[in-house]
């Protein structure tokens, strides 16, 4: 819209130029060249308010996005805090398990992620989070004490899955 305004004034001032030539030849109208000068100065005042408008939405624009790289910023900084202290939790769970483990001397560890009215969501996350980030460090505490696990379930003797 601004630009079709500027090439309308651009036009006005064409005219105005040439209303000026012919005004001195006596060939022109001084109203006429009035009225387009007046045009002029309209088309002018009302570009430089789209400029104005444009260049608010443009600050506007500017500050929005600033305030949304501020915001990730602060999300980011809190998912981080909130990562540390989660690990941090579990590897406290995994020291006190272990510590648990040695000193009764605990062979098969049954653990419930869920209780109480605790979600299926959060079941679930508590088992992934325990499995991946607990379970591999209790893994293969006996495994230099020389004994054998009875009690663990053992695959079928191939005779035995044969005969299946």
């Amino acid at each position: 819209m601004q630009a079709s305004k500027r090439a309308l004034i651009a036009s006005y001032k064409g005219e105005i130029q040439d209303l000026r030539e012919l005004l001195a030849e006596g060939f022109a109208d001084r109203q006429k060249l009035r009225e387009f000068e007046r045009n002029v100065a309209a088309l002018e005042g009302e570009v430089a308010e789209l400029d104005a408008a444009a260049a608010q939405a443009r600050a506007k624009i500017n500050e929005a996005e600033l305030r949304m790289l501020q915001v990730e910023r602060e999300f980011q900084t809190g998912v981080a805090a909130e990562l540390g202290e989660t690990q941090a939790k579990l590897s406290e769970v995994t020291e006190r398990l272990l510590h648990i483990i040695k000193t009764l001397r605990v062979g098969h560890l049954m653990i419930l992620p869920q209780f109480g009215s605790l979600s299926h969501e959060k079941t679930m996350q508590n088992i992934e989070r325990i499995s991946k980030s607990v379970l591999p460090h209790l893994r293969g505490v006996w495994d230099n004490e020389g004994w054998e696990d009875h009690w663990w379930p053992k695959t079928c003797k191939p005779a035995a899955r044969a005969a299946a």
